[in-house]
């Protein structure tokens, strides 16, 4: 589900417009059925979706570099690039260690990570298309609600679920209790910008 409040401050930060960034995400993730769809009902005819005016700007923001060794316009991403995801094994077994192995119910013990792990990362990597600041934000979400008692689901589900997104709203409010410089609440009126 797009979520515009996290996705407006990431695109502002990249300095990249919504679709800017999707080409470029989908490029790197290399998911070309996609990006096909995309070409063949957008582009005009026989045209790039990956302009030159586009690769000049990804390359002077330092997301992409022209490979000079080849002839013709050829690009690779950077590490400035490579730096916005984080790594499939790493990120599962972060996220897998912090997770409560069990949890006790009517007196009994009940496993929560009794699945495949390299499949569970599979998984969450997939959910979370790889991004290292979604990644991050799991990981606070997921220590909140251990330290508060509210996960109590096995690992795949919450994952399949994206429970984490209920506990989210809930660790920020508590950190507005205690950080009241950085409120979401927004206090002069923009309705009138555009």
């Amino acid at each position: 589900m797009l979520n515009v409040e996290k996705l407006i401050p990431f695109l502002i930060d990249l300095e990249l417009t919504a679709n800017e960034f999707m080409l470029l995400h989908l490029k790197y993730l290399g998911k070309k059925a996609l990006l096909r769809q995309y070409k063949q009902k957008f582009a005009k005819e026989n045209a790039n979706i990956l302009t030159v005016k586009f690769k000049d700007k990804a390359c002077k923001l330092g997301y992409i570099a022209r490979d000079e060794t080849r002839e013709g316009y050829f690009i690779y991403f950077t590490d400035k690039w490579k730096d916005l995801y984080v790594d499939e094994w790493n990120a599962g077994n972060a996220l897998w260690d912090l997770y409560p192995g069990f949890i006790k119910i009517k007196g009994g013990t009940a496993p929560l990570t009794n699945t495949d792990k390299a499949d569970w990362r599979s998984l969450y990597y997939r959910t979370i298309e790889g991004l290292k600041g979604e990644h991050e934000q799991i990981m606070l979400d997921t220590a909140y609600g251990i330290e508060h008692g509210m996960i109590r689901v096995k690992i795949t589900a919450y994952v399949r679920s994206e429970a984490w997104s209920k506990i989210r709203p809930l660790r920020l409010e508590g950190l507005q209790v205690t950080d009241k410089s950085s409120s979401p609440v927004q206090t002069q009126n923009d309705d009138h910008e555009f």
